[in-house]
């Protein structure tokens, strides 16, 4: 016995393709450049001690004099954002494949991104300083010109070069931003970072016995030159008045990351709609402040077209 009407084929109205994420930077890549320590309250100061002076005795049996100790206050103010959606009852049954990983990975990956956003701008930015009552932003202090030229024989502005970073290091060294054996991070967009690869110190097994250009990855490969790791990062440049390009180097200590509330999924019924769909969101706080403006550098580059 026929059946009445037209056949329809299930399948004609699915979707049979997995869902691609958007080509897009793959959450964090700057948190694993700076201290990361958990905070309570939605504002928090993180105490640093100034350096302190000694006394030459001048005569016998003299009365001890007791130096003054200096201090100040970083503030770390709290962000909370977040991402939420529904995902609708026909919109699960539509999908061979359920949406939800994806869209969580999504909500993750752009939480990266925005903790990156954080950090970068207090490396480069002002950090709220409280000393004696009162509070002013500090500014970054210690940069490479633009035309610095102080371990090679060039001449006018340059993009970032080997040299800049000798004279990075040099300013690191001399303001005690570096006394140890601390771990030195150069942070900066792909093609200032790239420009590294035209210099034979960087890449010619003469000065290395990595070679970059035979790596797996560039940019990972040339970690070590001068001691320094490196991280492509291409969501910001800060640039100066004249648009020069800043990269910046810096110790790991130099920057706190602050969590306020670490990175939270949750996955529910929404019974207040038909059919009580999924809800997903996502959500995390946190805050950055730069300790240091001896451990920052602020390379300036010229911009590559």
């Amino acid at each position: 016995m026929a059946l009445g009407g037209t056949y329809q084929d299930h399948y004609k109205d699915m979707f049979k393709d997995v869902l691609l994420i958007e080509a897009q930077q793959m959450g964090s890549v700057l948190e694993q450049a700076v201290m990361i320590e958990p905070m309570e309250g939605n504002k928090t100061f993180f105490d640093k001690a100034g350096k302190v002076t000694h006394r030459v005795k001048s005569a016998r049996n003299e009365d001890r004099v007791f130096a003054s100790q200096t201090f100040e206050r970083r503030q770390v103010q709290e962000t909370l954002a977040e991402f939420a959606t529904l995902f609708d009852r026909e919109d699960l049954i539509k999908h061979v494949n359920n949406p939800k990983d994806t869209f969580t990975r999504q909500a993750v990956m752009e939480l990266g991104r925005r903790k990156d956003n954080i950090i970068y701008d207090a490396i480069g930015g002002n950090a709220v300083v409280t000393t004696d009552g009162s509070t002013a932003n500090q500014g970054l202090t210690l940069t490479v010109a633009v035309n610095d030229h102080t371990y090679d024989s060039g001449s006018g502005d340059v993009e970032l070069t080997i040299s800049k970073l000798k004279v990075g290091i040099k300013k690191l060294r001399e303001n005690f931003g570096l006394v140890g054996n601390e771990r030195v991070v150069c942070i900066g967009p792909s093609d200032q970072l790239m420009n590294l690869t035209t210099d034979d110190q960087a890449v010619s097994s003469d000065y290395r016995a990595i070679k970059p250009l035979e790596g797996p990855g560039v940019i990972p490969s040339l970690s070590g030159l001068l001691g320094i790791d490196f991280i492509s990062y291409d969501l910001e440049t800060d640039v100066d008045g004249s648009s020069d390009e800043y990269v910046y180097l810096l110790t790991e200590d130099a920057i706190k990351l602050g969590i306020f509330e670490p990175l939270k999924v949750e996955v529910t019924k929404n019974t207040n709609k038909a059919a009580s769909p999924d809800q997903l969101a996502v959500w995390e706080a946190i805050g950055a402040t730069r300790m240091y403006e001896e451990k920052v550098i602020g390379i300036l580059c010229n911009p590559i077209a």
